[in-house]
């Protein structure tokens, strides 16, 4: 895209002594060839920008790299380097203190995926409120794309889940808790 196109024109002109300015053009640049869809692209760019930043100390630029890294395995289709990828860019994130950090939210978000991905969603079960979803429609937006804060997943044991959601609902922050879904162990495929 436009994007990466002109990440790439300014990575030319940037001294290879910039290493802020380099990674960041690098993480637009990745940006830019996975939402095209050019995985391998999108690999190295993050790569370039993670293996440019460590030298300098540079932690966020890596864990962004990092949880993006995990993205390109899990569009691949390889579920356990994705969320392996995704783990130990958490773990990083905590071991350099990041991990309150909102760049954390996209190796949360990988994790979630290869589990999403790995069972069944109900959507229509997922609560959203009334004048979100109106927001939404508005403006073009799906409500299950919009960053937003104050949500929990959990993953609950089957024969556990009713209990959960009692303990859930109990609290009034929890009133609107709800079973969204289920992980099945046979594959069922992906549509790309």
């Amino acid at each position: 895209g436009e994007a990466g196109n002109l990440a790439s024109d300014a990575l030319r002109l940037v001294p290879d002594h910039e290493p802020r300015a380099r990674t960041g053009l690098l993480l637009v640049l990745g940006k830019s060839r996975l939402d095209g869809g050019d995985l391998d692209g999108a690999r190295r760019a993050f790569r370039d920008a993670e293996r440019l930043a460590e030298p300098y100390g540079l932690t966020i630029v890596q864990l962004i790299a990092r949880s993006h890294i995990a993205e390109v395995d899990r569009r691949r289709n390889r579920a356990e380097e994705a969320a392996a990828a995704a783990r130990a860019a958490l773990e990083f994130a905590r071991s350099t203190g990041l991990a309150k950090h909102a760049e954390c939210a996209v190796a949360h978000l990988v994790l979630a995926n290869v589990y999403i991905d790995a069972g069944r969603l109900d959507e229509a079960a997922i609560p959203v409120r009334d004048e979100v979803r109106g927001a939404c429609e508005i403006l073009g937006f799906d409500p299950l794309y919009v960053a937003n804060e104050g949500k929990f997943l959990a993953f609950v044991a089957r024969e556990r889940a009713d209990e959960a959601l009692a303990l859930l609902r109990a609290h009034p922050l929890g009133a609107g808790a709800a079973a969204i879904g289920e992980v099945v162990a046979e594959p069922r495929g992906r549509v790309v």
